[in-house]
């Protein structure tokens, strides 16, 4: 197989141009074998580059210098065509997930400190203020930032764990590595939207930012019975059973990792507003 150096695609050894972007595909160049995502799909309507896969090495061009020019290459074709099979490095997804699940973590905290600076103003702009009292907007320990990103991540990892169970009731024999990536590239929209929510929050639509945040949630919980729900059967048991059993496991595993979020956002937003009311005491 030939990949492109352009968009990742993969093509016929005897391809002269990319099937995905049109690019001209050198056939001389010094490949390098990375983990293979050479996927088929399913004849059952399956997503593509998730249903069958094939144990096979990828080949793509070597070259320390081509690593960033290829991360990227990916990042714009797996935006254009998240359910196309790319070939990648071990390390791409990974950082793509890091990244997105530190969005909402530095959202959460400008976000915070805007709504203490509006408390603030509108407090001492009214006519009713204790005197001799100034309120200050309390310092935000980083143990609540580590504490945003941890929980983001458990989130999307508990979505890619779903999927990769679903794949498996089906009888799918793809590895987690390779659910991960397939996973990640259907996030693509989501990290996007994260960035925009990001945006609005330092621009001080901290209400839009968190509308954005909620819809990417249910969206991260959406996706795993989106694939799950297009795989294909290969086990003598019933669909439909295989269905059942797979949403029961996803409301046992929501309701364990909503226990997660509600008692970390309690700590969370108990230690914020320490600072505030310790504050308030002392006066």
């Amino acid at each position: 197989m030939k990949v492109c150096s352009q968009c990742s695609a993969q093509n016929p050894d005897s391809a002269q141009f990319c099937r995905n972007c049109g690019a001209q595909v050198s056939a001389g160049e010094s490949p390098v074998i990375v983990r293979s995502q050479n996927y088929s799909s399913s004849a059952a309507g399956g997503l593509p580059g998730t249903a069958n896969i094939h144990n096979a090495d990828t080949a793509v061009k070597a070259g320390a210098g081509n690593e960033a020019k290829d991360f990227f290459a990916w990042l714009v074709s797996a935006l254009k065509r998240p359910s196309n099979p790319y070939a990648t490095r071990v390390w791409w997804s990974f950082l793509v997930m890091a990244v997105t699940s530190v969005l909402p973590a530095f959202q959460l905290i400008i976000t915070t400190n805007k709504a203490f600076d509006a408390y603030i103003s509108s407090y001492m702009s009214s006519g009713y203020r204790v005197v001799g009292y100034s309120p200050t907007r309390p310092d935000i320990p980083p143990s609540v930032f580590f504490k945003f990103w941890l929980l983001f991540a458990v989130i999307l990892y508990t979505a890619v764990l779903l999927a990769f169970i679903g794949r498996k009731l089906f009888g799918d024999p793809i590895t987690f590595l390779q659910m991960h990536d397939a996973m990640v590239q259907r996030y693509f929209p989501a990290t996007i939207a994260l960035v925009l929510a990001l945006l609005l929050s330092l621009l001080g639509a901290g209400k839009f930012s968190l509308i954005i945040l909620l819809v990417v949630l249910l969206f991260v919980i959406a996706v795993p019975s989106v694939v799950v729900s297009q795989s294909e059967n290969k086990r003598a048991i019933d669909s439909f059973l295989l269905w059942c059993v797979f949403f029961v496991i996803s409301l046992v595993v929501i309701a364990i990792v909503s226990v997660i979020m509600r008692s970390v956002m309690t700590g969370v937003t108990k230690e914020i507003i320490s600072g505030f009311f310790t504050d308030f005491k002392r006066f």
